[in-house]
């Protein structure tokens, strides 16, 4: 099976932010980052590709996915060495992991690339169509108390998510490449987060920022 297919197999039915489309973002981003960087473009091509095939929070069996996974890269040419790689690279992506133990250009790339496609407007959407689909509510109760108080929102809400994870993430890139790309992708992502304070008539304000 083709990478591609593999991907509509998977990751086809995706309604929260981690589809077929997201995966291609990925894909854009990595080459424009390696163009830069270096690295080995066919290593960062196919985790683009792949990543999100290995994570647990979209309800996968990682453990079964990984052998899937191991498979569909050796049946597109990769090695198997390569393979085993490229897998250890993909399982370690996750932001909460904060898993910095050894990590190479290409992990460093892949990453980078991830976290770019949550900022700016479309990371903001992807937020929203996750806490859609996760059944979250856009602002708690608990929120609208912290905003009035002049705090950041906390919790499972959606909002809460841009605090304690998009928010910061420009902070938590490796390649100076990178780094450079999520500037004004960081001001996409305010303008659409004083959107949707103004979306329930609250005023967005900058002091409670993380």
């Amino acid at each position: 099976m083709t990478i591609e297919g593999f991907l509509e197999k998977t990751l086809g039915n995706d309604i929260g932010g981690h589809d077929l489309a997201h995966a291609h973002r990925v894909l854009a981003f990595v080459r424009v980052i390696q163009t830069k960087e270096g690295g080995d473009l066919s290593y960062v091509e196919g985790c683009a590709l792949l990543h999100d095939c290995l994570d647990s929070k979209l309800g996968l069996d990682t453990e079964k996915q990984e052998g899937h996974v191991y498979d569909c890269l050796l049946e597109n040419g990769y090695e198997a060495s390569a393979a085993k790689a490229m897998i250890r690279t993909m399982k370690r992506m996750s932001f909460h992991l904060h898993d910095e133990s050894d990590l190479t250009l290409e992990d460093k790339i892949v990453r980078d690339a991830d976290r770019l496609d949550a900022l700016g407007k479309i990371g903001a959407e992807r937020a929203l169509a996750y806490g859609k689909a996760k059944g979250r509510p856009l602002f708690s109760e608990l929120n609208l108390k912290e905003i009035q108080q002049g705090l950041p929102p906390t919790g499972e809400s959606t909002v809460a998510h841009f605090f304690d994870k998009l928010l910061i993430l420009d902070r938590y890139l490796y390649t100076d490449t990178a780094k450079a790309m999520a500037v004004p992708l960081k001001k996409e992502l305010m303008d659409s987060l004083c959107d949707i304070f103004a979306s329930v008539g609250l005023t967005f304000d900058e002091r409670i920022l993380p």
